[in-house]
C-alpha cells in the first residue's frame, strides 16, 4: 500500500483542480435553483437543504485542501 505525497505540487494541483469542478457545479446548481424558485409561479419553494448541504460540505472540503495545501500554519 503506498501513502499520498500531499506536499507533491502535482497531487495539489489535482486535489484543487478536482474541488474547483465541485465548487463550480454546485454553484451552478444553487443558481438553477434560484431560477427555479423565480420561475415557479405556485408558491412552492423546493427544498433548499440539498444545496445548503452541498456548501457546507465544500466550505469542509476548502479547509481540508488548505490544511494540506499549508501543513504547518
Amino acid at each position: 500500500m503506498s501513502t499520498i505525497n500531499y506536499n507533491d505540487p502535482e497531487i495539489k494541483k489535482k486535489i484543487n483542480k478536482e474541488y474547483n469542478e465541485l465548487y463550480i457545479k454546485v454553484v451552478n446548481n444553487l443558481a438553477k435553483y434560484i431560477q427555479d424558485i423565480d420561475n415557479d409561479k405556485s408558491g412552492n419553494i423546493p427544498n433548499i437543504n440539498i444545496y445548503t448541504d452541498n456548501l457546507i460540505m465544500l466550505d469542509k472540503m476548502k479547509q481540508t485542501i488548505e490544511k494540506f495545501n499549508n501543513p504547518n500554519p
